[in-house]
């Protein structure tokens, strides 16, 4: 049975993939494929995911296509993911609990939408997952070995996921008195990765993009609490991301059927409330002490406020929640319900992103009508001018207006993309042409990008 559950999730993932570049870090790791692997150019970006990449590029070889590999990727770890959260819960294979978890599981939105993504997090998770189940829930001594092999690798795959393991990593060493032989595991696993990342990108360029990237991660672009500083803000956006984005529910401006998600989830969740001893055992305690740990990291030094993917192993471990939960269930009605609904809404989420993001149905445009200058910031700059729009390109950060009007004519097909009216002043007329929308929940990076003709007044 487990062959024909591999099969649906490798297919529905395939028959689901996004033939076109969707936003700027998605063309990072697409462009470490098909072009050059290469974390000085940040393709991709550090720190550079060198096992993921390897796995994409094995399907990549053998496909020629980047949609179809990164999805091959994703439906893998989209069955990883259900195989040993089952086991985890401990549930009788193929039972009906069993086959309802699966299913939330299997339509669970951003599980499914990151499995199309051009980004390494869903196999992430399915690493972690997979490293949690054999040093937590497995006691002898291989398979905790084996969990501390696959955490060494968790850190070539998703680096950011290592404080999911944190907590197991520590306690197993205080319980084991052999502390060397599973350390030494636990760097083979980061040796089969890093041998060959230092060898092809060279010990010295390594640390110069580490030092670069993690400066600018914390100080500058990263989204942390030190440039977005607002408790608030970042508070809202947790629960929002985690509610709507991860589980289905509803927020002001969604479909109405996603109240009736988020009303299903709490219904069948009643038993973490009204029985939590019955569920909270020690290894789920171990779970959440990890997902806490995990919780406060991405809390302050990742970007929540325009990237949700960063909250999927908290999305993960309420599923094992409510998985745990169906062992008392005896009317599945509601689940039934639910999955349905999670049906529809993957359906509309799906349509929305084969369809094309806000910055692709910009780049279409542009391609197809043409344009001589394009104003504006650096990272809408370099997404046109990596996918093939010609053009001269203008970053708004380094904008004068005197060198502007020398080098440009208002013959010129300008166009500003973003609202930066003030960088003209009263000599040019900014006059909007469209606005670029798409479903800010299959992705929130620039889900609304207005673009401007800008015409000399003087």
């Amino acid at each position: 049975m487990y062959y024909i559950l591999f099969s649906i999730c490798i297919l529905s993932r395939l028959l689901t993939s996004i033939y076109y570049i969707e936003d700027i870090d998605s063309l990072r790791f697409a462009l470490g494929v098909a072009d050059e692997y290469n974390v000085a150019r940040f393709q991709p970006h550090f720190p550079g995911y060198p096992l993921f990449f390897f796995f994409v590029y094995v399907f990549y070889s053998l496909s020629n296509s980047l949609a179809l590999s990164f999805s091959m990727a994703g439906g893998i770890s989209t069955f990883i993911i259900i195989y040993y959260s089952v086991k985890m819960v401990n549930m009788k294979p193929w039972s009906k609990q069993s086959i309802v978890f699966i299913l939330i599981v299997f339509f669970n939105p951003m599980i499914w939408n990151l499995g199309n993504r051009y980004m390494a997090d869903l196999m992430g998770l399915a690493v972690a997952v997979a490293s949690l189940y054999y040093i937590v829930y497995r006691q002898d001594k291989k398979s905790q070995m084996l969990g501390l092999f696959l955490g060494g690798l968790l850190l070539g795959v998703r680096l950011s996921y290592f404080p999911l393991i944190a907590v197991p990593f520590v306690l197993i060493l205080f319980k084991r008195k052999d502390i060397i032989l599973f350390l030494a595991f636990f760097f083979l696993g980061v040796a089969t990765w890093l041998i060959p990342f230092i060898f092809t990108q060279g010990l010295e360029n390594i640390l110069s993009v580490a030092i670069k990237h993690s400066i600018g991660h914390f100080n500058d672009y990263g989204g942390t609490i030190i440039t977005e500083s607002s408790f608030f803000n970042r508070s809202r956006s947790l629960v929002h991301t985690i509610w709507s984005d991860g589980l289905g529910g509803y927020w002001l401006g969604r479909a109405w059927t996603t109240s009736l998600i988020g009303v299903l989830t709490i219904f069948i969740s009643k038993k973490l409330f009204t029985n939590p001893r019955g569920i909270l055992n020690s290894k789920v305690k171990v779970l959440l002490l990890s997902g806490l740990i995990y919780l406060v990291w991405i809390f302050f030094f990742q970007n929540l406020i325009y990237k949700s993917r960063h909250v999927l192993p908290l999305v993960f471990l309420i599923l094992m929640l409510i998985g745990l939960t169906l062992k008392h269930q005896k009317n599945f009605t509601a689940h039934y319900i639910l999955i349905l609904l999670l049906g529809v809404l993957n359906y509309n989420i799906v349509s929305g992103h084969k369809s094309g993001t806000a910055i692709y149905q910009l780049r279409t445009s542009l391609d197809e009508k043409g344009v001589d200058v394009v104003v504006s910031n650096p990272l809408i700059n370099y997404y046109l001018r990596l996918t093939g729009i010609k053009s001269d390109y203008i970053d708004v950060e380094t904008f004068t207006l005197s060198n502007f009007k020398k080098k440009y004519s208002s013959e010129k097909n300008i166009k500003v993309i973003g609202n930066y009216t003030n960088l003209f002043g009263a000599d040019y007329k900014l006059s909007i042409d469209t606005t670029f929308y798409h479903n800010p929940y299959m992705n929130r990076m620039w889900s609304a990008i207005p673009i401007y003709s800008l015409d000399q007044t003087k």
